[in-house]
């Protein structure tokens, strides 16, 4: 049965055959291969298969949203690979986190699973973005320096040793430490010795090499696309022209993207760019032009901290009047000293102080294009996030008709995906326009594994006493059900509020206090626990009894967040109502994601507990969020004999 991949598994005549022929294939795979292989027969999982499989074939986007369990990933695995051999080219599978993409191309993942039980010999490659693949030249030159620090000596070892040098292969090393032998955007790859013969050079051509399957994440996917039309010299892209794009976790795409088609300006390195074009000997007019830039530069960064709005995460600028203003004035002096540059690096060609100045150039090429993003509000969202200014675009439906040829297929694949039953909020937030949907549930029966336990008389979220009155509340149902429970807060300041008043009946873990890996470990291993977190709404798969419940004290509406603001913006330039059009999606989708850390086998148990009394008035996106059928409770009794009958195990 096995098959190169020039070869589909199949004969076919035309493309209406084709279509016949992929159908009978995918039904064959599905009720007989994998079953004799002791593979589960899921008819959710096969009706998503042909889903992709028509979105393939039509180019148009679709938006696949299957439930826990259901085996998404060899649900478009198997139309991808296939489309990939009837288009000669590789289709991209591009996910939101390192360990979906180990899961995926690792030795013993999920395609190297199925080309084995199918006989497919599959060719898929893992790429990686740059950023997280050894630079020779950085690793030489560190070795050099005869610097101590706790763990340098052993990263330079290993990145000089033969292996492929990607980051993955030294993962105790920190973002500030990896940066000593990690390419970085500064690296002058069209001036460098080594061109054409170093590890990024040789981890580009083997991803380009790929005939099936490319296996990415998406800040690269994005990155590579969206930013190919401002490459800078001796830079290529990573990835190869594909037939087709899958998103598994894709709604966690739209920010990714977002970021990617956008730009950054840090301040610090800022100033470190402008400063560090000062040496002995250059020109007094480019020492003039560097004084100013310095000066309009502290002006602008303070002009930018006096428009932001307190608080934390994405923080909205007030981009008008002075701040505006500054900007003008910093983007044209930038641009003054950028000239001086290129004629100093010209005078000084071949020295090292070239070499720096060529490298301060990229840096400010990318303030560049935040500053002009900053001035252009009707088009780009502007954002603080730590001391970084972030300029992203508002649409993203330019960016894929600009940067992917027409009628390349988009899958997006998911568990959470539709808000109140419907796909039009993630279509709008992804720019996407006569998309193709798909929706099945998880293959458990999930009215008679969850119960919902909805209290009477509990505060409303938005009341000032809110966190006091609902901790008490909390305890209780903590005391009952044994601890247990991951408890999903909106945000930061939330757990703040709740750790502040909290007397937990059993041992609590704060996110926050440690590595999330770490406090993942602690809580699966302590049962009669609960964890409080606010950023792990997805991502967490704990079956057993450990995750027993999944407590969600106030509704997840969204903040003053500025991508939000800009969403609500357009919704009420549509004659659109704000709250119905963007608020109650976007708390539906994470209300979504939450419950669905509660079933994750066919054995589990559990309780959703919502303790916010705003829950009668958000009726409708509650209903969509809470498992079909399964039965509500007001009082803590049905809960207590819920999970005494039914342990998890």
């Amino acid at each position: 049965m096995a098959i190169s991949w020039t070869r589909l598994p199949f004969r076919f005549e035309d493309p209406a055959d084709y279509a016949r022929q992929l159908t009978a294939w995918i039904g064959q795979a599905f009720y007989e291969w994998l079953p004799a292989a002791g593979y589960q027969v899921r008819e959710e999982q096969i009706y998503f298969a042909f889903r992709v499989a028509d979105a393939l074939r039509s180019g148009r986007p679709i938006l696949a949203e299957a439930g826990s369990g259901t085996g998404k990933t060899f649900g478009y695995l198997l139309p991808a690979i296939c489309h990939a051999r009837l288009r000669g080219r590789p289709v991209i599978v591009a996910t939101a986190t390192p360990a979906l993409q180990e899961q995926l191309a690792g030795p013993s993942g999920d395609i190297a699973a199925l080309s084995r039980l199918l006989g497919l010999d599959v060719d898929a490659r893992l790429a990686h973005r740059p950023e997280d693949v050894v630079c020779d030249i950085k690793v030489e030159r560190a070795a050099a320096l005869r610097q101590r620090r706790a763990g340098r000596s052993a990263l330079l070892r290993w990145a000089a040793g033969p292996g492929p040098g990607t980051r993955r292969g030294f993962p105790s090393a920190p973002d500030d430490l990896w940066q000593v032998v990690g390419w970085d955007r500064g690296c002058r790859c069209d001036a460098c010795p080594r061109r054409g013969y170093c590890r990024l050079t040789r981890m580009r051509e083997r991803a380009r090499a790929a005939a099936d399957l490319v296996v990415c994440g998406h800040d690269l996917f994005f990155e590579d696309t969206f930013g190919r039309e401002r490459l800078p010299p001796g830079r290529l892209p990573v990835l190869p022209p594909c037939s087709a794009v899958v998103f598994d976790e894709g709604h966690r795409v739209a920010l990714a993207a977002q970021r990617a088609a956008g730009a950054r300006l840090h301040p610090a390195e800022l100033l470190q760019a402008i400063d560090g074009c000062q040496a002995q000997g250059v020109r007094a007019r480019l020492l003039r032009c560097t004084e100013a830039a310095h000066v309009l530069a502290e002006r602008f960064c303070e002009r930018l901290a006096a428009a932001t709005s307190p608080g934390e995460g994405r923080r909205a600028v007030a981009a008008g009047g002075e701040l505006l203003e500054a900007a003008g004035a910093l983007h044209r002096q930038l641009d003054q000293l950028q000239d001086e540059m290129a004629i100093e690096e010209g005078l000084h060609e071949e020295t090292a102080y070239a070499q720096r100045l060529g490298i301060y150039h990229i840096r400010l090429d990318a303030t560049q294009a935040a500053l002009a993003g900053l001035v252009s509000t009707e088009t780009m969202v502007p954002w603080v996030e730590g001391e970084e200014l972030w300029v992203v675009p508002r649409d993203l439906g330019p960016l894929w008709r600009r940067t992917l040829p027409t009628r390349t297929p988009l899958i997006f694949s998911s568990a959470t995906l539709a808000a109140g039953g419907s796909f039009v909020y993630t279509s709008s937030a992804l720019g996407l326009a006569d998309t193709l949907t798909a929706r099945v549930g998880a293959p458990f029966r999930l009215a008679r594994q969850v119960l919902c336990y909805l209290p009477r008389d509990v505060p409303d979220g938005d009341a000032p006493d809110f966190w006091p009155r609902t901790a008490v509340r909390l305890a209780r149902f903590l005391a009952a059900t044994r601890g247990r429970a991951l408890i999903l807060v909106p945000g930061a300041a939330e757990l703040r509020a709740l750790r502040e008043v909290l007397e937990a009946p059993c041992t609590v873990r704060w996110e926050g206090a440690a590595a999330p890996e770490r406090l993942l470990a602690e809580f699966a291993a302590d049962v009669p626990s609960c964890l409080v977190t606010h950023s792990l709404w997805e991502g967490v798969d704990l079956p057993g009894e450990t995750l027993s419940t999944v407590v969600i004290p106030q509704l997840p509406l969204p903040g003053e967040d500025p991508l939000i603001g800009a969403r609500r913006a357009a919704a009420r330039a549509a004659g659109r109502e704000p709250l119905d059009a963007v608020d109650i999606p976007e708390m539906a989708l994470r209300l979504r994601q939450g419950v669905g850390r509660l079933i994750r086998k066919e054995t589990d148990r559990g309780v959703v507990a919502i303790l916010d009394g705003r829950a009668g008035r958000f009726a409708q996106a509650l209903d969509a969020a809470l498992p079909e059928g399964a039965r509500r409770v007001r009082t803590l009794p049905p809960v207590v004999r819920f999970l005494g009958h039914g342990p998890r195990h």
